[in-house]
């Protein structure tokens, strides 16, 4: 995206329409399925995805709530756990 007077650069290379306010909700969601249920409905192996890991981190809602400005506590956290599911495997 081009940066315009209505797509002002925010932070190079992102312009305000490839970012988000603080209150949107940045959701996702994931089906998961066993390889049984997966084969049971029709689900060809090559279409196949396998999760190999997964994390979760929680805001304030608002940026003054955060005890500390300059810190994000959910980010250390978040990797320590990945890490941990990764030797597992």
């Amino acid at each position: 995206m081009t940066a315009s007077p209505d797509n002002r650069m925010v932070s190079y290379p992102y312009t305000k329409l490839m970012t988000s306010i603080m209150d949107v909700d940045m959701a996702a969601a994931l089906v998961l399925a066993s390889a049984a249920k997966a084969d049971a409905l029709g689900v060809p192996e090559e279409q196949r995805v396998y999760l190999r890991g997964s994390a979760y981190a929680e805001d304030p809602a608002h940026v003054a709530g955060h005890p500390e400005l300059w810190r994000y506590p959910p980010w250390p956290l978040r990797g320590c756990g990945a890490r941990r599911r990764r030797r597992r495997s």
